[in-house]
């Protein structure tokens, strides 16, 4: 499990553009709010991908980017694994943290009988509190604890998956804009390019591999040369 910040704008990429050069220089017109708006994307892999597909993807945004009147048409439209969350701050907390780690246990449930579920996240406050440990007892997970400042190297979701996520992002996102007839989306037409992303960056690859190579599986046999030379092993 790992957090990261999804931008309702995923503009200002590089290319190449001509102008005229008596004018000034094109910019995109997009107002400063939008460009300031996330979402916090609360994300799940695991090294099986039969249970890949049922893991909870959970979307955090604040009132004004979620707004109430629109909350239900929005999560009916979400695919069945997608858990859109409307709350003062689209920052996690330890009381929604908690709340995940149920949702996570709901969904593990039908494989608990043959495999035991470890879960791995970093060691921000958060997830470290009474209460979320809590959780974590009550749903029967076993939480591991990545250390802090090398969640770059040991991180699977850091190391192998946010990176494609966010390319895959940008990419819907520029084909949803380009279809507009305003040139612009809005959060029901930005939220169908995060879970394309979900599906092609997330659900429809296999991640043993990134567990194997920062040292979580099979015995740490598999484990990186990058890891290895940080760590001096």
């Amino acid at each position: 499990m790992d957090e990261t910040s999804v931008c309702l704008f995923q503009g200002l990429g590089k290319g190449i553009v001509f102008f005229d050069k008596k004018r000034s220089p094109p910019v995109q017109l997009v107002a400063t709010s939008k460009r300031r708006c996330c979402l916090t994307h609360v994300a799940f892999i695991c090294d099986r991908p039969d249970i890949q597909q049922v893991l909870p993807q959970v979307l955090i945004g604040n009132e004004t980017t979620l707004p109430a009147r629109r909350l239900a048409a929005l999560r009916a439209a979400s695919p069945r694994n997608v858990w859109i969350l409307r709350q003062k701050s689209a920052w996690n907390n330890q009381f929604t943290c908690a709340w995940i780690m149920e949702l996570l246990a709901a969904a593990l449930a039908p494989f608990t009988a043959t495999v035991q579920p470890i879960l791995l996240f970093d060691a921000v406050r958060i997830h470290i509190t009474r209460l979320v440990l809590a959780a974590c007892v009550r749903s029967g997970i076993w939480p591991i604890l990545v250390p802090a400042r090398v969640t770059w190297l040991l991180q699977p979701l850091d190391v192998a998956v946010f990176f494609g996520y966010k390319l895959r992002l940008r990419k819907a996102y520029r084909r949803a804009r380009a279809a507009s007839p305003t040139g612009d989306i809005d959060i029901s037409e930005f939220l169908p390019c995060v879970y394309d992303a979900i599906e092609h960056a997330m659900e429809h690859r296999p991640w043993a591999d990134a567990f194997d190579r920062t040292g979580f599986n099979r015995r740490q046999s598999s484990v990186s040369d990058t890891v290895r030379r940080y760590l001096a092993l």
